[in-house]
């Protein structure tokens, strides 16, 4: 007896992985959907009334294209291997997505042998899923009944290398502007005449309207930030808050009035890299000392923005940026601003939220359960304060320490 099919049946992509990369595999398919792809994965996409085996083979049948989250783990699973047989039999292209610097093994290898790799195994994640979008897109285009070797002659590029599309990202490339010169101190300048090259060739690659070279300039500047010590973080940090001021700004309350502008795709990795380590200070550097020099991300649309995980976001300026519907959550605010920030529905639990500055923030159904060191009397300087979700003993500490009625109005 025949099952139902448990999906739409014009899914483009099967998502292939092993059950410990599914954080991994589930943020593919999230990517992949917000840009319009419809992927099939499980378990989210069989029914509990249907067997596992034969829904498998019919979501991989179905499909346009086989997407393969490749690591050690997928390697020794026989179920991918099960599955990257049928897509192999099938016909369907195969499109690995290495997220750790493993080989395949030899009988993969069979399968494999034509496939394009697509490495991502240089965190952030972020970096990647934009290419993985315009290579799933570019495969999209190709007639769904053409065999798999007649793709593989389609793709004009190189093995392992992504198909691209080009972005008009133009970033205002000054080489030697130090926006922290009062606060550097002299020996802390360039340090090597490499860091300077690495530096220079980053942010042209960056300037690219090549959305691949830009991703390789992103990545240089990365190394460079990490790198380079004090001086060169601060040179990165410099372009890379300056393009997105640049590129994504927002008419937040105290911002300058500014055209709106479509978001870079390449915000989220862009950030990622903002993110990615603690500013770096000299050793004397008091706390005062610091407030003066945080990376400024102040009036920009952060909307919908994931930065998770331990994402250091302290000595960040985001007055009157918007926020809405940002998943922050486990991120370090230690000292962030959000001054008449929107914060609207925005994820932060379980953040350390120690010296914030949350004067004007709209917390409206912003998530505040299990943050951590939320200063009461820093929280009621926020618009809309009582409209968050907050945990029951931060509600008990507001009840002993407000001596009036809680309010209610305003709460969306």
């Amino acid at each position: 007896m025949s099952h139902p099919t448990p999906f739409n049946s014009s899914h483009d992509v099967f998502i292939s992985y092993s059950a410990k990369d599914k954080a991994t595999a589930d943020a593919v398919c999230e990517h992949l959907e917000a840009q319009g792809v419809k992927c099939w994965i499980a378990p989210r996409n069989i029914p509990a009334s249907n067997t596992y085996s034969g829904i498998i083979v019919e979501a991989i049948k179905a499909s346009r294209i086989f997407i393969l989250i490749f690591s050690s783990r997928s390697k020794s699973s026989n179920d991918v291997r099960s599955e990257l047989d049928i897509a192999f039999q099938s016909e369907i292209p195969i499109l690995p997505f290495r997220i750790e610097n493993v080989e395949p093994s030899a009988d993969l290898e069979y399968y494999l042998s034509t496939s394009q790799f697509l490495d991502a195994f240089t965190p952030p994640l972020e970096f990647y899923l934009e290419n993985l979008v315009d290579t799933v897109g570019a495969l999209l285009r190709v007639p769904r009944k053409t065999k798999r070797k007649e793709i593989s002659r389609i793709r004009s590029i190189p093995k392992r290398v992504p198909i691209v599309v080009t972005l008009t990202l133009v970033i205002t490339a000054v080489l030697y502007f130090d926006p922290f010169k009062l606060f550097h101190s002299g020996n802390n300048g360039p340090k090597s005449e490499s860091i300077e090259t690495q530096f220079k060739e980053g942010v042209n690659k960056f300037s690219s309207e090549n959305s691949q070279q830009q991703l390789e300039g992103l990545r240089l500047l990365d190394k460079v930030a990490a790198t380079g010590g004090e001086y060169w973080y601060w040179q990165v940090m410099g372009q890379l808050t300056d393009y997105v001021r640049g590129h994504a700004p927002w008419n937040g309350t105290g911002c300058p009035s500014n055209s709106p502008n479509p978001r870079p795709a390449a915000l989220q990795s862009i950030l990622g890299v903002i993110a990615t380590r603690p500013s770096v200070y000299p050793a004397d550097f008091t706390a005062a000392d610091k407030d003066k020099r945080k990376r400024d991300l102040k009036c920009t649309d952060l909307s919908g923005i994931r930065l998770v995980d331990k994402a250091h976001l302290e000595y960040v300026d985001l007055e009157g940026s918007n926020l809405q519907g940002a998943v922050l959550t486990g991120a370090y605010f230690d000292s962030t601003i959000f001054k008449a920030a929107s914060l609207v529905n925005a994820d932060l639990s379980s953040t350390n939220l120690e010296g914030i500055d949350l004067g004007g923030a709209d917390l409206s159904n912003a998530n505040l359960i299990a943050a951590k060191n939320l200063n009461i009397n820093n929280l009621m300087l926020a618009k809309y304060w009582w409209c968050a979700r907050l945990s029951d003993d931060v509600w008990k500490q507001i009840r002993a320490e407000l001596q009036e009625e809680i309010p209610k109005e305003g709460c969306r």
